[in-house]
């Protein structure tokens, strides 16, 4: 566990105070941010997972492929 400082603006502290209580908004913060970060993380592997099969970018993947990228240093 570890502990953070964030700043927050008056209006949210107060929603966040009536919505969670006192004792409750760490973890009604920390439950918000892991719902958003798996959510994200979910995304991405499904964009990743479609542009595999996209044959327009399987082109550009193979053209970045060619570049020679050791030479430029």
């Amino acid at each position: 566990m570890r502990t953070m400082s964030v700043t927050i603006e008056q209006q949210l502290y107060h929603l966040l105070k009536k919505t969670a209580g006192p004792r409750g908004m760490s973890k009604f913060i920390a439950q918000a941010l892991k719902d958003r970060l798996d959510s994200s993380q979910h995304t991405l592997y499904q964009e990743y997972l479609a542009a595999s099969t996209d044959p327009d970018r399987q082109e550009v993947l193979r053209d970045w492929d060619g570049i020679d990228t050791e030479s430029w240093s």
